[in-house]
């Protein structure tokens, strides 16, 4: 299978919140690969991407397609977006955007972490992106390097694990030194970062990193 390491493969799903201009700086210099799930195509018109594949059952895009299509049945065990990152993935991308994850309705938002996790667990890297929020998933062991970033003002480490051990956090206005940090807990919402950069550590768990803007 044919790598594509450098290109960004962008998922569009149907779930927008606001205005979609904010997409522009993640593509911007960068060649893409575009994967519209379903209803997904109608975000594409309004940033002006062109698809380069439609994946879906077809219930909820409005536009019209001419163009290389999976065509997924209405009774289906996956939602478009984790076919669509399937199809990306099987295609040798290693590299992907998520837009259009985030509004809408709260289950098919969850069902859209359970993506993310999807494709950080076949080894690519992946971020959830809207206009006041960026979501990646860590897992331990590791160790993230944050920027301090005047639009993303707060941090927040929200386990996915039952908990997430040995979490460091330094260069942050509520730093942590080798804590467990436990999913029924929150702890981990809203820190900011103090220093010009802050480090993230975990020995073991995986954990949604969210940076969010006011």
């Amino acid at each position: 299978m044919k790598k594509h390491a450098e290109t960004l493969c962008v998922i569009v799903a149907a779930s927008f919140s606001g205005d979609l201009g904010f997409a522009h700086k993640y593509l911007s210099g960068r060649t893409v690969y575009v994967i519209c799930a379903d209803g997904g195509l109608d975000g594409c018109a309004e940033l002006g991407l062109e698809p380069d594949l439609l994946v879906g059952d077809m219930d909820s895009a409005t536009l019209a397609f001419g163009g290389e299509t999976v065509r997924l049945p209405a009774r289906k065990n996956v939602t478009d977006a984790y076919a669509a990152a399937s199809e990306g993935l099987r295609r040798g991308y290693t590299d992907f955007l998520l837009l259009g994850c985030t509004g809408g309705r709260l289950d098919h938002f969850m069902g859209n972490i359970a993506v993310l996790e999807y494709l950080r667990g076949a080894g690519a890297s992946a971020v959830i992106a809207d206009g006041k929020n960026e979501i990646t998933l860590v897992t331990g062991p590791c160790t993230v390097e944050l920027a301090r970033d005047s639009y993303f003002k707060y941090v927040s480490l929200v386990p996915l694990d039952r908990t997430v051990s040995g979490v460091t956090l330094e260069g942050f206005a509520y730093p942590l030194e080798v804590y467990t940090l436990s999913r029924n807990e929150t702890l981990g919402i809203s820190n900011e970062i103090t220093a010009s950069t802050a480090l993230v550590r975990i020995d073991s768990g995986a954990a949604l990193l969210i940076k969010s803007a006011e």
